[in-house]
């Protein structure tokens, strides 16, 4: 367990794989504790426990779970509800889903931060959706997928250990992008029916992020997915605005095909 500590020694970080009940009793010092994401206040006199620190991840995951699930049932375009749920289904990938951080270099990096990385992504790609003027170009129910298949890939990067979080195989020769992409496709194989023409744009999105940059975005959603992930969540809702005139750019400069637009 990585432990992130601050007192007045200043911060620290500490790891701690045995006696992990003792090893927090030991912190009782400090004035607030933070354990892969889930800060504790510690009372005076008092002492942390596993219990509350359960307690707290319990709540993260319930919280950021119910919205996950909200998304998937407001999905109108028969490929996407189904691909959608048939990932929240596949229970070993979902357990590795909510364990991962997004990032070793994130501030979403501790357990559950790729579960609220990605719900924040599809609130503040839904206020996109909403918006005047382009709201109307934007295909939310493409928008929403592309997000969570975007980032499941890098449910199968990272693994934790009593050191933090490691790069796995996957994540050091196969990369995230590759590893979506594989999701999706092995997901619409199961299906006996598949929109051809939103399983390639949903591609696109995904092969979009591919690191070498020669894949072009085919569709608004694309664009939009690319500069979301690209920014953090939280300056572009400060300034939806200026994004907002960003995507209209990208609009006008899409394709003259108006199906690759929305």
């Amino acid at each position: 367990m990585k432990l992130h500590v601050s007192g007045p020694k200043g911060q620290e970080v500490a790891y701690c794989k045995d006696k992990v009940d003792a090893k927090l009793r030991m912190l009782a010092d400090y004035s607030e504790i933070s354990i892969d994401g889930v800060r504790i206040k510690s009372r005076k006199n008092g002492r942390i426990s596993i219990s509350r620190v359960r307690i707290g991840l319990n709540k993260l995951y319930e919280k950021y779970m119910q919205k996950f699930v909200d998304y998937s049932f407001n999905l109108q375009d028969h490929t996407c509800s189904r691909l959608f749920r048939m990932i929240h289904r596949d229970r070993k990938l979902m357990r590795l889903f909510v364990d991962a951080p997004e990032s070793n270099d994130s501030k979403y990096n501790y357990i559950g931060g790729l579960l609220v990385h990605t719900c924040e992504l599809f609130e503040t790609a839904a206020l996109f959706a909403k918006m005047d003027r382009i709201g109307k170009y934007i295909n939310y129910d493409r928008l929403i997928t592309g997000i969570l298949l975007v980032n499941i890939g890098k449910s199968k990067c990272y693994r934790m250990t009593e050191r933090g979080f490691q790069v796995t195989h996957t994540g050091l020769y196969i990369g995230a992008v590759s590893s979506s992409h594989k999701i999706l496709l092995e997901n619409a194989a199961k299906m006996i029916e598949i929109d051809e023409s939103v399983l390639q744009k949903l591609e696109n999105i995904i092969l979009h992020h591919s690191a070498d940059g020669n894949v072009l975005a085919r569709s608004v959603e694309a664009r939009i997915i690319y500069d979301l992930q690209n920014d953090r969540v939280t300056e572009v809702r400060k300034n939806m605005q200026f994004h907002r005139r960003v995507v209209s750019c990208s609009i006008w400069n899409m394709s003259d095909d108006s199906s690759d637009v929305g």
